[in-house]
């Protein structure tokens, strides 16, 4: 997935304290439940990025850094969630000791030696070309283990994450990149919309207040 001088960057970037690392893939990275391109076919990479998320610096409280994972490339919107109460079971939410190849196949991995906090990715694709429902892949499904209750975005659609940093919360959302859609939606409506509390994922902060009323955040 990534070259050695990658890695280092990458590696070195983990070691900077962060009160939340937002880790952009241009591929999906925890998914476990399709064919499709994402980090799991390649199960010594994905094992080593988790590693390198375990083993980051701290936030500047001192305690764990919160993580969110932004990806595309699916041509469909989706968010998927990471359960860290989970994480040694081979049949629950997430089995790192085993990653599922092509064809069914599946190839050994060594389980990850601690948890992490709760994860979240959202995948935010397509602007332009998302793949339609059909027969064989109807609106909304898709298996896994890192899926949520919320439904695949069969529509074009921008993602939009927002840090509220006073409320200790953020916010996940898919937005409509395109008029005209499901109930004739307008551009910019809210297809897929989550919010999450730091503690969830594990952040210990200061109590601060930041220019703006506190809030912060990005588009992709």
């Amino acid at each position: 997935m990534l070259g050695a001088r990658q890695w280092a960057w990458l590696e070195g970037q983990l070691r900077t304290p962060a009160d939340l690392r937002i880790v952009v893939s241009t591929i999906q990275v925890l998914p476990q439940g399709h064919g499709w391109e994402h980090w799991a076919l390649y199960p010594s990479e994905l094992a080593r990025l988790l590693a390198a998320l375990r083993g980051g610096a701290p936030s500047s409280s001192g305690g764990q850094s919160g993580v969110v994972f932004l990806s595309g490339d699916r041509h469909v919107g989706a968010l998927y969630k990471y359960r860290p109460e989970n994480h040694t079971s081979t049949t629950a939410q997430w089995r790192p000791n085993q990653s599922v190849l092509p064809g069914g196949i599946s190839q050994p991995e060594p389980a990850p030696p601690s948890p992490l906090a709760s994860v979240y990715e959202l995948t935010s694709s397509s602007l332009t070309h998302s793949f339609a429902c059909t027969a064989e892949l109807p609106c909304g499904l898709e298996p896994g283990p890192m899926r949520t209750a919320h439904p695949l975005v069969h529509e074009n659609n921008w993602g939009e994450l927002s840090v509220d940093w006073v409320g200790r919360t953020l916010a996940l959302r898919l937005r409509a990149a395109s008029e005209g859609g499901g109930g004739g939606r307008a551009l910019g409506d809210a297809l897929l919309e989550v919010e999450v509390g730091f503690d969830e994922l594990g952040m210990v902060t200061r109590q601060r207040q930041r220019p703006g009323g506190g809030r912060s955040g990005i588009g992709a």
